[in-house]
This record gives structure tokens, sequence and C-alpha cells, in this order.
């Protein structure tokens, strides 16, 4: 007889399993701040919405096997409010794999959050393993994303391809990626800003800006205030904020952006881009700032993750940013049948970066 799995709505009384079961999954953040409980509370527990997550867990025998969960988040679809689940740290222990839990544990949990009136899920794997599984319970591949980098320096990623010795060579290239921007017209006419995230926050501007910028996405995150305040909130990272403004003074473009390591090579990640219609050329200007800001943190590169489309909008190519062959899905399940299919699955709807994630 197949052993019962035990599907039930996760306690935080189990933490401990939990944070093991993480261990097990996730390996490679063992002893980074993601490993670490002030992490998973700010993650779980202090989302501005009641609920503020969706936690469930898969025992067997009374072991916690499996962990499937999610964050309410709210996006903006043709102009109506809708919760979305953003699907994060999902794991199957290594002893259970290859078994049907993930299937399983996926089907009944997305069954859980339509009953307690979540419109719709989202996740951004860029594992391929893991695709068959979410594929298997109804989620639905609605677009791609690479990573495009802009190198500023070679060392770090010619080292760790073990090619260091081509650095000069390498820093030359990247020295006529410095001037290509500066033949592009339309940068003169806005100015940038770099701010603290509270000091972005105290901008009164920003409200009125997003509100735009909504009108012009059919999908998209709301990035309100109590949003950002949190997911920029998190224990030791360092986020910061640039703004540009045109000729009068107006919030036209937002970027935000933290310090990390990709693949060990030191970038400035770029989790999210907001343009106004009629100044997509304003990041032409935050790109320079953005460079200088980078080169002053020791960044080798500028890393941003979005849909080719998104980036030919914005200009990345002519800016020097390359294609990388790492690529992130967004794919969705749809739990409000009321929903048209057109809304969700057609990929040119949605804008979508690293900050829809819980990625950086």
């Amino acid at each position: 007889m197949e052993p019962k799995l035990d599907f039930k709505p996760f306690e935080v009384a189990g933490l401990e399993q939990q944070r093991a079961l993480f261990a097990d999954c996730f390996p490679e953040t063992i002893g980074q701040p993601a490993a670490l409980e002030p992490h998973y509370r700010w993650k779980f527990h202090a989302f501005p919405a009641q609920p503020p997550s969706y936690e469930y867990g898969v025992h067997l025998a009374g072991e916690m096997i499996g962990y499937y969960a999610a964050i309410p988040y709210a996006y903006q679809v043709d102009g109506e409010r809708r919760v979305a689940g953003m699907v994060c740290d999902v794991m199957t222990g290594s002893r259970a794999r290859g078994k049907g839990v993930f299937a399983k544990m996926g089907a009944w949990a997305t069954g859980q959050m339509q009953a307690a009136g979540v419109d719709f899920t989202t996740g951004y794997p860029i594992r391929p393993e893991v695709l068959p599984g979410h594929l298997k319970v109804g989620w639905k591949v609605v677009q791609t994303m690479p990573i495009y980098l802009r190198v500023l320096r070679t060392r770090a990623l010619l080292d760790s391809k073990r090619l260091g010795f081509l650095a000069p060579l390498g820093d030359v290239a990247a020295l006529g990626f410095k001037v290509l921007p500066r033949l592009l017209p339309g940068r003169g006419e806005y100015t940038v800003q770099a701010l603290t995230v509270a000091e972005f926050l105290d901008d009164a501007g920003y409200p009125a800006f997003l509100e735009q910028w909504l009108r012009s996405v059919p999908n998209a995150l709301v990035k309100s205030r109590e949003f950002l305040q949190w997911r920029l909130g998190a224990p030791q990272t360092e986020y910061r904020v640039f703004v540009a403004r045109d000729a009068a003074g107006t919030m036209v473009g937002v970027c935000i952006a933290r310090n990390t390591e990709l693949s060990k090579v030191p970038a400035l990640a770029l989790l999210d881009v907001m343009l106004l219609p009629g100044h997509r050329a304003a990041f032409r200007a935050l790109d320079r700032q953005l460079r200088r800001s980078a080169l002053e943190s020791g960044a080798e590169v500028i890393a941003t993750m979005m849909h080719p489309d998104w980036a030919r909008e914005y200009g990345l190519p002519w800016l020097g940013y390359l294609r990388s062959p790492f690529v992130f899905s967004l794919i969705v399940k749809k739990l409000n049948d009321a929903l048209p299919d057109a809304q969700l699955f057609e990929p040119r709807r949605w804008h979508t970066m690293w900050i829809d994630s819980d990625d950086l």
C-alpha cells in the first residue's frame, strides 16, 4: 500500500522542520540571510495584506517532506485589482523526489488558494526540471525573460571561466559599450536622482506616477508605497532607487537596484524599471547614473531580467546590454474562472521583472 500523504496548512510551530527542509532543498543558501529565521518571518509574516501569506505543508509519517507557499501580490489586470498568489519556496525533500509529491502538493495547495479567493498564481522558475510538475496541475508558461548584462569590467567574469588573462582585452571591449550611449540623442532632457528607499517613499510625486504607469500596462504589479516598504525591507539587504525627472521636475522614470553577486560576479541588479509613455528615452539618463553607481560600488556588470519586447522598448541593446543564456519563465495558473484566458496568457500584456518574484 502506498504511504498516505498528509496535506495541511503550515503552522509556525513546525518552523524547525521547515528550516531543515529549506537547507536540504537550497543548500546554496546555507549561511546566507535567506536561510535565516528573520528572512522567513519577513517574507511570510510581514506582507501588508490579510492573510500575509498562504503556507502549506506535506507530511509523511509525521515528517515534513514538502512545503508550498505564496504571497498575495496585488495586480492590476485591465484596470481591475486582482489577488495573485506569488508562489515561492516550493520544496520537496531530497528523499521524497520522483514520487509525484511535487505535483500532488501543487494541486492541493492551489486548490486551497482558489477556495480562499486568490484569482491566479504566478511563478518564476529558472530550472527546467521543475516545470513538468507545474504544467501537470494546470500551470501555463506565459513568457520567458532573459537576463541582460551590461559589462563594465571583465576580471571577475573571465576569472569565473578561468580566462582572467584576457581581462585587459575584455575591458577594452567594455569601453566601447561605455562610449556607445554617448552617441545617442535624448539624454540631456532628464535629470536623475539616486535615493535611499526612505527618501523615495517620502517622495510626494510617486503615487501619481504609479497610477499613470499602471494605466500604461495591461497587467502590472501594484507597487504601492506599502508594497515597496515591505519588498525593499528584507533583512540584511540594501536597495537604491533612481528617479528620472523631466525638464519640469515631474517624475517620469523609476529604477530599483541593489548590489549582489551573480555567478560570483559583482553586479548591480535592476529589480524594476518603470517609465511613463513618451519618456522611454529617460532610460538613457538612468543608465548613465546606474553605470556610475555600479563602478563606484565595485560592480563589474549591470544585470536585469525582462521580456525581450520591453528590452527593445527601453533601448537596452543600443545601450550595450547583452542577452545572456540565462532565462526565467513567468508561469501562471488561473484560479478564478471568471477571468478570460486572454487576460492572463497573452505574453505582451505583462510587465514583469525581478521585483515581481521573490528573487533578489
